[in-house]
């Protein structure tokens, strides 16, 4: 929901489906916009007129205009336990989100991840990734350091939208 300075609501929305959904984080950008990224579960998330399937776990981000209208949802993940750690929003609208993957690969946009110890003990990998201003992926980065779990917790961004990556491995 949306409140102005004196707490009055301005707007409120929802969104879910029948099993455990929820958000991790949120932010906002200069214009008023809210950017909102979280986890669910359910087979048949809706984020406004946006409808999402996952089979055990995907990481989704969003963002609503000032008045409260869904512009993006988008998902990742799927078809194996995915976790978001944080998300950063640039001074121009794009997101760097970071999170974790319990699989042997991670795939969004057609851009795929590998995570080389997965076979050995069932670990988690990390993912990086930068959106453009309307959601869509531009970059998936991960690391293959360890045999065990890797997984970011925090981000933070420069204002030139370099940054920097909290986690472990």
């Amino acid at each position: 929901l949306r409140l102005d300075a004196d707490g009055s609501v301005l707007w409120a929305d929802h969104f879910g489906g029948s099993q455990n959904d929820f958000a991790v984080n949120i932010a906002a950008d200069a214009s008023g916009n809210v950017y909102l990224a979280g986890e669910f579960l359910s087979p048949d998330m809706q984020i406004g007129p946006f409808a999402f399937a996952a089979a055990s776990g995907s990481v989704f981000w969003s963002k609503w205009d000032p008045s409260g209208a869904v512009q993006y949802a988008r998902q990742a993940g799927g078809a194996s336990p995915c976790q978001l750690g944080d998300f950063e929003v640039s001074a121009n609208g794009d997101l760097v989100l970071g999170g974790s993957y319990l699989a042997s690969q991670f795939t969004v946009d057609g851009l795929t991840i590998t995570n080389p110890y997965y076979a050995l003990g069932n670990t988690s990998n990390l993912f990086l990734m930068r959106t453009d201003a309307m959601g869509e992926v531009v970059w998936l980065k991960g690391a293959a350091q360890s045999q065990q779990d890797d997984i970011v917790h925090a981000l933070a961004l420069n204002p030139d939208s370099s940054g920097y990556v909290a986690g472990y491995y």
